[in-house]
């Protein structure tokens, strides 16, 4: 293990990306070949789930194959990967248990959600509101892909953050071009962080620190659509101090996901 250590807090994982591989930087269908990338890049924990469904070779609308692929990664490396459950809020009791599905069986450990591909707002108390108070239950993160009109601008999250305080919200990407939204709702709530996906500039993750601070930031790649060493060489390049970069670099997601006991695990 290098002196970093370092959770990725946004990897796709699992068979259909069968479907997308003009996308992918890497081949990210399978557990070993993603712990191969994340050896090369020098990643030692990944938070994981499913990759969004578009057609193709594997029907999965309901994610129930990308969960399984999640889970099966998770018990053939449990000590590099933390999966997430995903599922679409608009099917609604279907939805609610999948969700527990994934938390009862697989023992994963948090609800991935993109409102822009499933079309849902995150303030849509008939379709968040049971997910979220599961999540709250279990003392589980949410995870969101954040930034586009009309479903998922940053204040848009502003309800749900309110009414499940307790629940560590993330905002993927920094909210894309509504980014300084994002940051001030990362700097008012405590339960909201910003997580870096692989399109934040240098420049915009620096701003994310120095509005919200460095404890509010996490590491994410958005892997295999992204390559994990792009995002951290602009980690790296952050006029930080070792401390903060460190709670960038897993620190931050290592307490968010209760997993501080593995900061002393080698690969």
């Amino acid at each position: 293990m290098g002196p970093e250590f370092i959770i990725d807090s946004h990897g796709h994982l699992g068979p259909v990306l069968e479907s997308h591989q003009g996308r992918l930087e890497f081949d990210a269908r399978t557990g070993e070949s993603v712990v191969e990338a994340m050896d090369a890049a020098g990643i030692d924990v990944a938070i994981i789930f499913a990759p969004l469904y578009e057609g193709g070779a594997y029907s999965d609308p309901d994610y129930v194959l990308g969960n399984y692929a999640i889970a099966e990664a998770c018990d053939q490396f449990p000590d590099r990967f933390i999966g997430y459950g995903r599922v679409n809020p608009n099917k609604m009791q279907a939805a609610t248990a999948e969700l527990l599905h994934c938390l009862d069986d697989y023992h994963l450990r948090g609800l991935m959600l993109h409102p822009e591909w499933e079309s849902f707002s995150p303030a849509n108390q008939r379709l968040m509101w049971p997910l979220a108070e599961i999540c709250a239950d279990r003392g589980l993160p949410i995870t969101f892909h954040s930034g586009y009109y009309p479903t998922c601008q940053p204040m848009l999250f502003v309800p749900l953050a309110e009414a499940f305080p307790t629940v560590p919200i993330y905002l993927k990407h920094i909210g894309y071009e509504y980014w300084r939204d994002a940051v001030v709702l990362a700097k008012r709530y405590p339960n909201v962080y910003l997580e870096t996906a692989v399109n934040s500039s240098t420049g915009i993750i620096a701003a994310a620190v120095r509005g919200a601070g460095a404890e509010k930031v996490c590491y994410g790649s958005d892997f295999p659509y992204g390559q994990p060493e792009v995002v951290l060489s602009k980690v790296r390049a952050l006029n930080v101090t070792d401390e903060e970069r460190a709670l960038i670099l897993a620190g931050n997601s290592a307490r968010i996901n209760k997993i501080e006991q593995l900061a002393g695990a080698g690969r």
